[in-house]
């Protein structure tokens, strides 16, 4: 044992790896943290830009809608709106009459899909009938069945119709397609591939989801029924985030397949009306952004490495200088040779 400390090289070797080791752990384990932090932070900020997209674009679609609305909506100022709006979500518009029947409709790709159809059925129909004002109603959103989104999920946008009296006349009305509002002002910016996209409203109906979530589920509801360890920490945890109307950061873990995978969650609400939000989320697998301390680590274990041998290469040099000066001095002594 003692011929082996003894050995400078096998010494040098084991107390290279001792201490990369704990440099490693040490060092990994605060860079870590930091990168979770940073990550965080990019999803926030990533999350309310597109909110704040997402909110601009309703607005400036809506302030559209009311010029549209007062100008008289005919076949021809439809078909102009459209064409304004064309790249963009909103697919069609169309002009309801006071029952609640499609009179006309014009849709991007030319077809009148949706004439004759009733939507009296329709939250919006019965807010746009009982408003008071003229001014642009968000409803609830809804499959479509009116129109070339019909199928999809989307976000109706309604103006009600009066005439001089007031009476009620009917309603001119667009629709934004929610998968195609979030990928476009979203998906570009994911930080991986496997980076989550998800719109839900305030009671956690999922309008949009990339990770598979079924459209028009209840994530509460589902996690309630699909209960595992620490589920009922998660739903207060959510259910209380839901109900501020406010931007945050999670870092949370839950069941993917057969095991727990850790996610970092950035959201940013996006509101509708006084009380009523949606939220814009993000999600990223930790591992994820682990990946990128592969390189780093071992860039830093490199360095660390070769300052080391250079440090014990220097010293074994010295060493060798201070035994063999020692040993002249020995032999010197011994043949009594004065130096």
């Amino acid at each position: 044992m003692r011929r082996f400390w003894g050995n400078p090289i096998t010494f040098g070797v084991v107390l290279l790896a001792a201490l990369g080791l704990v440099f490693y752990l040490l060092l990994g384990r605060e860079a870590a943290d930091i990168l979770v932090e940073q990550t965080l932070h990019r999803e926030q900020v990533i999350t309310r830009a597109g909110a704040a997209s997402i909110n601009s674009f309703l607005v400036l679609a809506g302030r559209s809608l009311v010029l549209l609305a007062g100008n008289g909506p005919t076949q021809d100022s439809l078909r102009e709106f459209v064409e304004q709006w064309r790249w963009t979500p909103i697919l069609g518009s169309s002009l309801v009459d006071n029952t609640g029947i499609v009179k006309l409709t014009v849709n991007q790709d030319g077809s009148k899909t949706g004439v004759g159809r009733s939507v009296a059925d329709r939250d919006y129909f019965s807010k746009a009938k009982d408003s008071s004002g003229s001014g642009v109603i968000i409803g609830e959103a809804v499959i479509s069945r009116v129109g070339q989104s019909a199928g999809r999920f989307v976000v109706p946008l309604v103006v009600p119709l009066r005439d001089e009296k007031g009476e009620f006349r009917g309603l001119v009305i667009t629709s934004a397609v929610l998968d195609k509002l979030t990928e476009l002002y979203l998906n570009p910016l994911k930080l991986s591939d496997r980076a989550g996209v998800h719109l839900v409203t305030g009671d956690g109906t999922v309008l949009y989801s990339t990770s598979g979530t079924a459209v028009g589920d209840n994530m509460v509801e589902y996690v309630r029924e699909h209960k595992f360890l620490g589920s009922e920490v998660l739903l207060q945890k959510v259910g209380q985030e839901l109900k501020k109307g406010e931007e945050g950061k999670l870092d949370l873990a839950w069941p993917v397949g057969n095991k727990w995978q850790r996610h970092l969650v950035a959201y940013s609400p996006i509101k509708i009306e006084e009380g009523r939000y949606w939220y814009l989320v993000l999600t990223t697998p930790v591992e994820d952004t682990f990946a990128f301390l592969g390189p780093l680590y071992m860039r830093i274990l490199v360095t660390f490495a070769a300052v080391f041998l250079a440090l014990l290469v220097y010293a074994v040099r010295l060493a060798r200088h201070f035994a063999s000066e020692e040993r002249r001095r020995y032999e010197h002594k011994k043949h009594g040779i004065k130096e």
